[in-house]
């Protein structure tokens, strides 16, 4: 068997690869490159995939400490991967603990390549891309669509998976907002990206996760169940390419959020939808109510609590101001999601956006009910969407209610 290469990125004569050989071994992050300065979307894979416990910068990260925290980062709760790297090093650098390290990793690694890979399903070359803007959201997207590739099969790893999906979603709306024939010629290249994560996450990562070993199967078992099966005369990666999955002529996000869901749904022939499936949700749940002119939002940050879920609530309900409590476990989300919107500040609906965050704890409940009356005192006619951990989201309902403010449960 040889190693299937899903997606090649091209950027300042380095080369990413991402790929896949056999479900019981992780996924394959294949890296080549000249000396130099390093590209930042490699960068920006060290920040997310570390959880911003390391936070780079292109300019001031050098080649072998990009190295070191590639391995370092390899096993993680959200990544789990096999690093390669191919590049030429000086004498003196053949030396250097780092770079034995790297070589005898490489060595003990079950997977030998003796040449840089060729091909891939996907090839993305981020300098042929027009503009400034089109070239930082195809490599944007590009990271996105890398990192949920490597995701780990556990339950954050799944939830990184579908805050990195409905992210490159978002981007391609925007894109698409810009109504230029430049934006529209890059929205083709992300729409295959998304259709990479979609087909990945629907096949290999479903398979990962059913051979995974006994001891894991509690805190797996429950993912599996809930990313079915596609039907067996679809799974084939090249067709399902060649298939449109989003929508030509929808003007508002919450338009091509239903639109994605169901062409999944119809590709796949599945009948629930797993990486999107939370939008779509807030969708259907907030365009069959009626509530009265609301200035701002009081809510709780999930697993799942991304920049595509803050613009589709904006773009709902007309509000720009938002109050989000978040415990621990979704501290990881609230960061993607500031990152995120740092990257992609340029575009006018994000920049208006103004995010205030509030830690609160998941398990005490007088200091969660202190800072509930707290964060309910300061907004200004707010709608309020209790969602997430039930002994937070509950309580947030019920202080609502008696307060007699507009109020829905999710």
């Amino acid at each position: 068997m040889t190693i299937k290469w899903d997606i090649k990125v091209n950027v300042s004569n380095w080369k990413i690869f991402a790929g896949h050989f056999i479900p019981e071994l992780p996924k394959i992050l294949f890296i080549s490159g000249k000396r130099g300065q390093l590209p930042e979307i490699i960068a920006d894979l060290i920040t997310l995939a570390s959880e911003f416990m390391i936070y780079t910068e292109n300019s001031s990260m050098g080649q072998l400490r990009a190295i070191q925290l590639l391995h370092l980062i390899s096993s993680s709760p959200i990544t789990n991967y096999t690093f390669i790297l191919s590049t030429k090093v000086t004498e003196e650098e053949h030396t250097d603990p780092r770079v034995l390290g790297a070589i005898h990793r490489k060595l003990k690694t079950p997977l030998l390549l003796t040449s840089i890979p060729e091909k891939a399903m996907v090839e993305i070359s981020i300098e042929d891309a027009e503009g400034k803007l089109s070239q930082d959201f195809i490599e944007l997207s590009a990271t996105l669509t890398l990192l949920s590739l490597l995701t780990a099969a556990t339950r954050r790893g799944l939830e990184l998976r579908q805050i990195f999906f409905q992210n490159i979603v978002l981007l391609m709306y925007l894109l698409f907002k810009q109504q230029s024939e430049t934006a529209l010629s890059v929205e083709e290249k992300l729409e295959e990206m998304a259709k990479l994560v979609v087909f990945d996450t629907y096949s290999w990562y479903r398979e990962r996760l059913n051979k995974l070993m006994e001891p894991l199967e509690a805190e797996l078992r429950h993912l599996a169940v809930h990313i079915p099966a596609p039907k067996e005369e679809k799974t084939s990666l090249e067709n399902f390419l060649r298939q449109r999955l989003v929508p030509q002529y929808r003007d508002f996000f919450v338009e091509w959020i239903e639109e994605v869901t169901k062409n999944i749904k119809e590709l796949l022939g599945i009948r629930v939808e797993s990486l999107i499936g939370r939008l779509w949700l807030i969708a259907n749940t907030l365009r069959n109510k009626e509530f009265s002119a609301c200035e701002e939002i009081v809510t709780i940050a999930t697993g799942q609590w991304s920049t595509a879920q803050l613009l589709l609530l904006s773009e709902l309900l007309n509000v720009k101001k938002f109050h989000v409590l978040y415990t621990p476990n979704s501290l990881l989300p609230r960061l993607l999601d500031e990152w995120m919107r740092k990257k992609i500040m340029c575009i006018k609906a994000v920049n208006e956006l103004e995010v205030n965050y509030y830690p609160i704890p998941s398990t005490d409940a007088i200091i969660a009910e202190k800072i509930i009356d707290s964060v309910l005192e300061q907004a200004d006619k707010p709608l309020v969407i209790a969602q997430g951990p039930s002994t937070i989201s509950l309580q947030l309902y019920w202080k609502s209610r008696i307060r007699e403010k507009e109020t829905v449960l999710l």
